[in-house]
């Protein structure tokens, strides 16, 4: 499945209005690079700190001053030798030591950082997760054979189910903390079909969690969510289709509904396109509908592809009100990954998210020869 929050990271900016900011220093010092730049960035900063911006490296030195609100991460990038590292910072010093000789194969940067527990706090997850994925990532790389590199994929997944739940248990455990605002909010749709566990965490989070700049955008996600869970009444819309006709949800109600939610850069979701159509086939006939959602900013990709693909259900477009921000359909429905799909009822109610294959044949078997 492709991560849309993947392609927001570096371009979400998030409003934050709940803390007074307080100074920072980031003081970095790096053995075996003297000279050069340094371009800093904080993912998902809404508050008064750049987005990006950039520092000299001077001895070995580079030193950075900034305002926050509360904790945040902090990528570090040096262009000259294409290294990168990240930290959490806090208010106050920061103060992090670096030998680049000790660059991994992506040519990330392990870094020892003084006057942070929040940075401390995020190692305990993200240093666990990075070694574990990043030895079954590159032993699938390596390997040649095809029913072997099966194998790795399912190690692969199995290992970020496992992930996710230490992640979870993290934030359980540390509620008022900047980093389990940033956790929950990039595994808050992976519960998706458990509302009850991300209601539990949401309303645990504690003032700092909330003070953080990923607070807003957690809240918008969780809203959407609860919006959206199985005997809801589907969020009605207006979208338009290849020749401008606009197409209201509502008005196909009186059928069982699919929306499936794709793009034509989307490989997986063109790939199960085959089977969507022996569905659509079968069943188009009994009361079922499809309506395709492009999530693509490009008009003429989603035509090539509806037409390539010879798609016989009714297709429509998102719209994209903000330059560099989600679409609306897609945000109202809490669409993070790429295929994802709802099921409605003949009423517009939501039965069941993200059935796909013979699980989403099995339940259309039960509903419509019944």
């Amino acid at each position: 499945m492709l991560n849309r929050l993947g392609i927001l990271f570096f371009l979400f900016t998030a409003v934050c209005l709940h803390a007074q900011d307080a100074k920072f220093n980031l003081n970095v010092s790096i053995k075996g690079i003297k000279e050069g730049k340094a371009v800093i960035s904080f993912p998902f900063s809404g508050n008064k700190i750049a987005d990006k911006d950039t520092a000299l490296i001077k001895k070995g030195k580079i030193h950075f001053t900034g305002k926050l609100s509360a904790p945040a991460l902090c990528s570090v990038y040096l262009p000259e030798s294409k290294i990168r590292f990240e930290l959490f910072v806090e208010k106050g010093n920061n103060n992090v030591t670096a030998d680049a000789a000790g660059k991994t194969k992506n040519n990330t940067l392990p870094v020892l950082v003084k006057g942070s527990k929040s940075n401390d706090d995020y190692l305990l997850v993200s240093s666990y997760y990075r070694k574990q994925i990043d030895s079954v990532y590159e032993l699938s790389r390596a390997e040649k054979d095809d029913a072997k590199k099966k194998i790795l994929s399912k190690e692969l997944e199995d290992f970020q189910e496992k992930n996710k739940e230490k992640v979870m248990e993290f934030v359980y455990a540390h509620p008022n903390s900047a980093v389990s605002a940033y956790f929950l909010l990039f595994n808050t749709n992976d519960y998706n079909n458990d509302f009850k566990k991300i209601e539990n965490l949401f309303n645990r989070l504690g003032p700092e969690a909330k003070e953080s700049i990923y607070y807003p955008r957690i809240k918008e996600d969780y809203d959407a969510i609860s919006r959206i869970q199985p005997g809801s009444i589907a969020p009605d819309f207006e979208l338009k289709t290849a020749d401008g006709k606009i197409i209201k949800l509502s008005s196909l109600r009186g059928r069982y509904l699919l929306l499936d939610f794709w793009a034509s850069w989307c490989v997986p979701c063109r790939e199960s396109f085959p089977q969507m159509k022996e569905i659509y086939n079968n069943y188009h006939g009994k009361d079922f509908e499809i309506l395709g959602i492009s999530d693509d900013s490009k008009r003429e990709a989603w035509l090539n592809a509806v037409n390539g693909d010879k798609l016989p259900w009714i297709n429509v477009i998102d719209e994209f009100p903000e330059k560099y921000k989600p679409a609306r359909v897609g945000s109202l429905y809490a669409v993070h990954y790429i295929p994802s799909s709802i099921l409605l009822d003949r009423e517009g109610r939501i039965i069941a998210k993200n059935l796909h294959g013979e699980e989403l044949i099995k339940l259309l078997e039960k509903l419509l020869n019944n």
